[in-house]
């Protein structure tokens, strides 16, 4: 004879404990979750809401859960299913935070929903072309007014400039007085484009005066070869030349390919004189 089957609990007061016994033993019970999230008491629901986002590593489906939730009926879940979105790893977590902005809201839903948007930021920001929102564009701009738009990537050639040029030029391209030469006003940067273009290619020895100063005339520290891609080349020069008080134009690659190619059998590094003589 089959042993008797267990009796189905139907207090929900008891599953709520039992919840929270699992929540103790860090065990999730997805069963069980679901089972609450759809409880008629928005305390039991509100709870369960809390637990789908601290399961959420563990719930495959803790998205589509935290959603429903944003739109509950009762404003304490709905600000427990913002909070909770905070612990979706997902980009589009962010849409919780924007199902509740269209719902009714007090003081402080209104503060978690900030909160939570800009605790969110490192994650739906550079992700934000492909969130959807439910199509609802009202919750988008919410968002995107809440936490601001996304910062524009840098220029290719600022990125380069930061990595190779700033340890010496400085950030402000103003140089160090008697050693680095300044970018910013000087006249080998804002004239022709071929004398940058040469000593980026294959460096700068000896002392150099810029801007009617002198640099390196004790102990010169030559300029090494920036060892760059002709894209690359062309991206940092376009950066120094039309940034830091700087207004000339830019440089293609095809300006540096072909002076490439002009001085490819050098192997040394330009001198002043040189650069001079071939203007």
């Amino acid at each position: 004879m089959a042993p008797p089957k267990p009796a189905r609990v139907e207090d929900e007061s008891l599953l709520r404990q039992a919840l929270g016994l699992y929540e103790a033993h860090e065990t999730a019970r997805p069963e069980l979750l679901h089972r609450l999230l759809k409880s008629q008491d928005a305390r039991v629901r509100s709870y369960a809401t809390r637990m789908a986002g601290a399961w959420s590593n563990r719930l495959p489906d803790a998205l589509a859960l935290l959603k429903n939730r944003a739109a509950d009926p009762d404003a304490r879940v709905r600000l427990e299913a913002v909070v909770a979105a905070t612990y979706v790893a997902q980009p589009a977590a962010v849409e919780i935070p924007g199902i509740a902005s269209s719902q009714p809201r007090d003081k402080c839903i209104d503060y978690a929903l900030k909160q939570s948007i800009n605790a969110l930021k490192p994650r739906w920001q550079p992700a934000l072309e492909g969130l959807h929102f439910g199509g609802n564009p009202q919750e988008r701009e919410f968002v995107i007014k809440t936490g601001g738009s996304p910062a524009p990537p840098p220029a290719p050639g600022k990125i380069i400039y930061d990595a190779l040029c700033l340890n010496c030029h400085q950030s402000n391209a103003a140089g160090l007085p008697g050693i680095y030469p300044p970018l910013s006003g000087s006249e080998w940067i804002t004239g022709d484009a071929a004398i940058p273009i040469k000593i980026l290619l294959h460096g700068l020895a000896g002392p150099v005066t810029v801007k009617g100063e002198p640099y390196g005339t004790g102990n010169p520290i030559p300029m090494p070869p920036g060892g760059l891609t002709d894209q690359q080349t062309a991206d940092v020069l376009t950066y120094v030349r039309g940034n830091f008080g700087n207004n000339a134009g830019p440089v293609t690659a095809e300006q540096v390919g072909k002076i490439r190619q002009e001085h490819q059998d050098r192997n040394r590094l330009w001198t002043v004189p040189e650069l001079k003589a071939a203007q």
